[in-house]
């Protein structure tokens, strides 16, 4: 699946070494600073004053001891790990425009070879049962003939059943085909909820599984579906079922 993967790379942030530079002038400050004190007598020349360091051996390995800690930090801050996030390449294609991402499978509609004459038995049998039969507008997802892995949901019109499984559809389309002849006008129905005219492409013929119609739309008129039977009886010789 698409998504973002993390790349790492280096940055350098020179104000974490300003910092190092900076706190390393307390121990230094500590390790140069004396103390003193001297011891009055009766006689003056004989006061005794001493000085010395006012950390000690001790405590100036102590002091730059933890300037090495904080030093050692700043370091790390400045030359820390750069995260930043790359796209990676996704396994599933994008969707193209007016289209959607691909569904391919078993279930997916399938562009089949016109059958040869008397290939297929044209049957008007709409019935409202939840169940695809021939005469009824229903949606699938149906490839692009031009990129069979991508498609969209789109009506098509069952023509007749193929087997227990599948049914024998023709695509509709909503953009004006008055003078292609590969397209017959139906005019409008409730499969579009614009209301707009539509054309059959009868030229295209595909082979749609049960599970693969995503709902029912609306049947069409007998008096259209016999106007699209005598289309493809004429074109191709296929024959109508009693």
């Amino acid at each position: 699946m698409g998504g973002v993967r993390v790349r790492k790379g280096r940055r350098f942030a020179g104000h974490w070494l300003v910092v190092a530079a900076l706190a390393a002038l307390i121990p230094a400050w500590l390790t140069v600073m004396t103390v003193g004190g001297c011891q009055d007598a009766v006689d003056p020349a004989l006061s005794v004053c001493t000085s010395g360091p006012a950390l000690g051996d001790a405590g100036t390995v102590v002091v730059w001891g933890l300037w090495a800690v904080l030093a050692l930090w700043c370091i790390g801050r400045a030359f820390r790990p750069l995260r930043q996030p790359r796209i990676r390449e996704s396994r599933t294609a994008p969707p193209r425009a007016g289209g959607s991402v691909p569904r391919t499978g078993a279930h997916t509609a399938v562009e089949v070879p016109l059958p040869e004459r008397g290939g297929v038995r044209l049957q008007y049998a709409p019935s409202r049962n939840g169940q695809p039969d021939a005469g009824e507008v229903v949606w699938a997802w149906v490839p692009f003939q031009e990129d069979p892995t991508r498609g969209k949901d789109r009506p098509l019109l069952i023509i007749a059943r193929h087997d227990a499984q599948h049914m024998l559809a023709l695509k509709l389309t909503s953009k004006p085909r008055e003078r292609d002849s590969a397209h017959l006008g139906i005019g409008s129905g409730p499969w579009d909820v614009q209301g707009r005219p539509s054309w059959i492409d009868i030229e295209q013929l595909y082979r749609v599984h049960r599970a693969g119609i995503r709902r029912e739309a609306a049947p069409v008129g007998s008096d259209v579906f016999g106007r699209v039977s005598d289309a493809l009886v004429t074109r191709y010789g296929w024959v109508r079922a009693d």
